[in-house]
């Protein structure tokens, strides 16, 4: 089975970036601290019931923010 996710920046304020994740199932979205990377799950996708989808759209972020120092404006899983 494989995966595909958009990732797309909402918003910042220079403390978090809100960020929604979609694809044919639907959306959902979270938000990053911009100094610690905690991140917080507060729009979960329908029928995500194992945050399959939402796990990988957070680790694409995280590890973008890891490699780079920024996070993100935009972003894909596809695997």
């Amino acid at each position: 089975m494989g995966f595909y996710v958009q990732i797309q920046k909402k918003s910042s304020d220079g403390k978090t970036s809100n960020y929604v994740f979609f694809n044919e199932n639907g959306s959902g979205e979270f938000s990053v601290n911009e100094q610690s990377g905690k991140i917080d799950y507060y729009c979960k996708m329908p029928n995500d019931v194992k945050n399959v989808y939402f796990s990988r759209a957070a680790f694409k972020v995280i590890k973008h923010w890891q490699t780079s120092g920024k996070l993100p404006d935009a972003e894909v899983w596809a695997s």
